[in-house]
């Protein structure tokens, strides 16, 4: 199972709307209402790339490199999309947000919501 999928798996689980990883923090999963729960253990820059890497399209890949910021839509393993915003400006500190919609995964909805850190 991809890494993706297992998140995303867990998210709709949880009601969530979105998922945030900063690399060396726990995982956050976010709500409507504003809330967030997070997970017990934080989740490795390495594992961070990992999930980019796994589910970026190779022109995606590019872009992040050459710019240090991407955005992307994959389908989860149950045949549903998710939008992923990565923002890899910071060698060793990846922040990714995923989400079911393209506004869950934008910095906009970070900026609407109230979840800071992006």
């Amino acid at each position: 199972m991809r890494r993706l999928d297992f998140y995303v798996q867990h998210m709709l689980r949880q009601s969530a709307v979105g998922i945030l990883m900063v690399s060396g923090d726990p995982v956050e999963f976010r709500f409507a209402n504003r809330k967030t729960r997070r997970s017990n253990q934080p989740i490795s820059h390495k594992q961070v790339i990992q999930l980019v890497r796994e589910v970026a399209p190779a022109d995606t890949s590019e872009a992040l490199r050459r710019n240090g910021r991407a955005r992307f839509t994959t389908e989860t393993a149950e045949g549903g999309l998710v939008h992923v915003n990565v923002d890899g400006s910071q060698s060793e500190r990846w922040r990714v947000m995923i989400g079911t919609s393209a506004e869950a995964a934008s910095a906009r909805m970070v900026l609407k919501t109230g979840w800071g850190g992006w």
